[in-house]
């Protein structure tokens, strides 16, 4: 059984299928003809999409604000909906600080990443995957560039850091990213599996952090051989990688809580 026709069905229907379901003029949201999606004429989110030519297709994205305005109550519905409605269409979904340029900025060092723990938290909670809710961040230089969570797409259940990296090659094709400070960061709530793991190397991450430790089924003999291979610098790069636990309190509480 497919999704109730709401306001938010209609603005992705309207991105599939042209404008197939006519906005009336109760509508909030509204689908622009470059794709930017508006609530009450103010830029909330933005569908983009890429020919992908390391999965050799089309890749989408649904890509919402992390920001949320107190004289603006109903965006936290509305971004709910959206995601809802990307789900049933297998629309990966992004958030970034700024929705107007992408990305925002973020004034702190890499040694206190774990204050961005919050934001993860709350992108987790968008999760539906039924082992574990996860999400995670990533950073070129001082900025944050995104965020993403586990979620499933045409059936098969993404990782966090999978749908990042996919995001990454948008932007790096659309020449939208600024990497003049380095290669990437990126801060996970989880310790990522050897897939994920070996796929942010590739991406150009060189500083990979995490709080929570995975199940021990993630444990395989490949991802400790790599994990070897980082802390060993025998990964043959010409830029070592690092690769370390944030412990975090707020996260513990988290997944104390998901446990019960």
């Amino acid at each position: 059984m497919g999704l109730r026709i709401n306001n938010a069905t209609k603005v992705i229907d309207a991105f599939y299928y042209g404008n197939y379901y006519n906005f009336n003029k109760n509508d909030k949201l509204r689908l622009t003809e470059d794709n930017v999606i508006s609530d009450q004429n103010t830029a909330m989110g933005k569908i983009v999409e890429f020919w992908d030519d390391a999965l050799d297709s089309y890749s989408q994205f649904l890509v919402l604000t992390m920001k949320n305005y107190k004289s603006q109550p109903t965006w936290k519905s509305h971004k709910l909906q959206l995601i809802r409605s990307a789900r049933e269409h297998g629309l990966p979904v992004i958030f970034v600080p700024e929705i107007d340029i992408g990305f925002g900025v973020l004034d702190k060092t890499y040694d206190i990443l774990s204050d961005n723990y919050k934001d993860l938290i709350e992108v987790a909670k968008y999760s539906t995957d039924p082992d574990i809710k996860t999400s995670c961040l990533i950073c070129s230089g001082y900025k944050v560039v995104a965020y993403s969570f586990n979620q499933e797409i045409d059936g098969e259940m993404l990782h966090a850091e999978e749908v990042l990296m996919r995001y990454i090659r948008y932007l790096e094709y659309k020449d939208e990213i600024d990497n003049k400070y380095g290669p990437y960061t990126v801060l996970s709530l989880l310790e990522p599996c050897f897939d994920c793991l070996h796929k942010l190397i590739e991406q150009g991450a060189t500083r990979i952090y995490f709080s929570q430790l995975h199940k021990d089924k993630w444990n395989t003999e490949d991802y400790i051989q790599l994990t070897n291979d980082i802390w060993a610098n025998q990964l043959g790069l010409l830029y070592p990688v690092k690769y370390d636990r944030l412990e975090n309190s707020l996260v513990t509480k988290f997944y104390s809580k998901e446990a019960k």
